[in-house]
């Protein structure tokens, strides 16, 4: 909520307040609509799984290699020590970390590995002394997957923490300027989605204005089938392709949904775009001026 918007709530809301007897009424009301405005612009905080969820997410500074890979492949997570928000180069770092379902959201963590707060080696990174730190892995083992389930998570979730666990030690990034923790998603399988236009989560929300310009662009690791839908309702399919584009003038919330098929499996990734609505401002009332107003 912006000062804009909070001075429309309060021209808004007019009739209520001029009704209020006491000065110290309006200024507590106007205190909770504040604190209110600093935690709805705060960013949210990392991981899952024994610790906070539904933070936001960065992969500016991780790498996983191979780039694509099943629960049965070796992989080297690799992090960078150090950013615009803190310098790591030199710290002990942990990976505490889980698998994530198919369908799952991104704090529905299942068989984590780490102990919050705890200085104990599972899950510790190598520092490599060239301003990187790593892990070398096989998620079946590493995360004891049982047999007949290798196929049923689709993603790695991870925080990086020192080895206290504090808050304020969880590894940050910059978004926007701000530093805020860092969640890191990694997608599970060879054949994967990646939604390059817009800039949102698999499931986030996206605020426009009606009439803005919506772009969508989704690129596949493999040959498949897209079909992009708004709503419910078809909008653009490609066959055989291994990307998709479309774009349009959005004038109403909707959900939108991108499906790949490769032959043997379907992959989907989709996002909400809601339209922001424009306050309906009333006149003053007769009788009513501009300011606080006492009745006698």
């Amino acid at each position: 909520m912006s000062f804009f918007a909070l001075y429309l709530w309060l021209v808004i809301n007019l009739k209520n307040i001029v009704e209020m007897r006491k000065t110290y009424n309006y200024l507590i009301i106007l205190f909770a609509i504040l604190s209110f405005n600093g935690l709805y612009a705060q960013p949210g905080v990392g991981g899952g799984g024994g610790s906070d969820s539904g933070g936001p997410i960065s992969q500016e500074d991780i790498t996983v290699s191979p780039a694509t890979f099943s629960v049965n492949d070796e992989i080297t997570i690799t992090i960078q020590s150090d950013n615009s928000c803190q310098d790591y180069t030199s710290q002990k770092l942990y990976m505490h970390s889980g698998l994530i379902k198919k369908g799952a959201g991104d704090g529905d963590w299942s068989l984590v590995v780490g102990n919050w707060g705890k200085d104990d080696e599972v899950g510790v990174l190598t520092n490599n002394n060239d301003g990187t730190h790593s892990i070398t892995l096989t998620p079946k083992t590493y995360y004891s997957i049982p047999d007949g389930q290798e196929f049923d998570f689709e993603r790695l979730a991870i925080v990086v923490r020192t080895p206290d666990g504090a808050d304020t030690d969880k590894y940050q990034y910059s978004e926007n300027g701000t530093c805020t923790n860092a969640n890191y998603f990694l997608n599970i399988g060879n054949f994967q989605l990646t939604l390059v236009k817009p800039t949102i989560s698999n499931g986030g929300v996206l605020v426009k204005n009606s009439g803005d310009l919506l772009e969508i662009e989704v690129t596949s690791t493999e040959t498949a089938d897209f079909v992009i839908k708004e709503g419910n309702t078809e909008v653009k399919t490609e066959n055989g392709v291994k990307s998709i584009a479309w774009s349009t003038n959005v004038t109403a919330t909707n959900t939108y949904t991108i499906e790949a098929d490769n032959g043997s499996e379907t992959k989907t990734i989709s996002f909400t775009v809601v339209i922001e609505s424009s306050p309906v401002i009333e006149p003053i009332p007769n009788g009513m001026r501009d300011g606080i107003n006492y009745h006698s």
